[in-house]
């Protein structure tokens, strides 16, 4: 886990950042916190059970479940004085969604996010651009080709060969099972309507594109917010500022 306190004498709240397949909080500390942090925001980054930093896991990964993934960030919030705002990527923002069958937040942010209706599309695109995955899922091993094609399917703007290389080496393992729960889940709607809750995706993502998107917000009640000039990766991208931005705006709109 990474901590980053308010560096405003008024601190305006608490957020939690919850990273998605092959990441870790290290992709939250990078940009987002650092941002957040400046306008008065106590910052804390999950890393997953299975994805803290040269670390070897005292469990197979690949059986690690959704539902370990959420244990581990209502033991963190379970710490904190007040609830705090989440903010989950991907397989993160799918995590939030199950978060709140159980449990209350202040706020929701959805990044990029696995939809309620599953990633199931997602995952049939990924295989037609790349048939070869089909002999790693057979070995139940998404780490590999997650890991091989970040570059093209992660980012739209051109990432220097260092900082992709460095990105790299700090991306983990994940867990099989957890990928299949993505694919076709059933989420229990609880606390979701009683929140507010931002649903933003990237118009350039290769793996969740706007009807993703669109779906997502339409069970949530709301309108999506699409980045423009925006890979998948949306805190690591190049428009991560815009990002960011459009998520501190909507938290003024909403007094948070």
């Amino acid at each position: 886990m990474i901590f980053l306190k308010s560096a405003s004498e008024r601190c305006l709240g608490t957020i939690v950042f919850i990273h998605g397949v092959c990441h870790g909080a290290w992709c939250w500390e990078v940009n987002f916190m650092p941002y957040f942090s400046l306008r008065g925001y106590d910052c804390y980054a999950v890393d997953l059970p299975g994805h803290e930093p040269g670390q070897i896991s005292s469990v197979n990964i690949n059986y690690l479940t959704i539902e370990d993934y959420v244990a581990n960030v209502h033991a963190l919030v379970d710490t904190l004085e007040e609830q705090p705002i989440l903010v989950g990527h991907s397989m993160g923002g799918f995590i939030v969604q199950i978060y709140l069958e159980k449990y209350p937040c202040k706020a929701a942010v959805l990044l990029a996010s696995s939809p309620p209706t599953g990633a199931w599309r997602a995952a049939l695109r990924f295989i037609r651009r790349h048939p070869a995955s089909i002999l790693n899922l057979i070995k139940r091993d998404i780490t590999g080709p997650f890991h091989q094609y970040a570059r093209s399917e992660l980012f739209y703007q051109h990432v220097p060969p260092e900082t992709m290389n460095a990105y790299r080496k700090k991306m983990t393992a994940e867990s099989f099972t957890a990928f299949l729960q993505l694919l076709a889940p059933s989420i229990k709607f609880n606390f979701h309507l009683c929140i507010p809750i931002l649903v933003m995706g990237a118009a350039n993502d290769r793996l969740f594109d706007q009807d993703d998107i669109s779906r997502t917000a339409k069970r949530y009640q709301t309108g999506p917010v699409m980045i423009d000039e925006c890979g998948h990766n949306m805190m690591l991208d190049t428009s991560h500022e815009t990002v960011a931005n459009n998520i501190f705006n909507w938290l003024k709109e909403n007094s948070l």
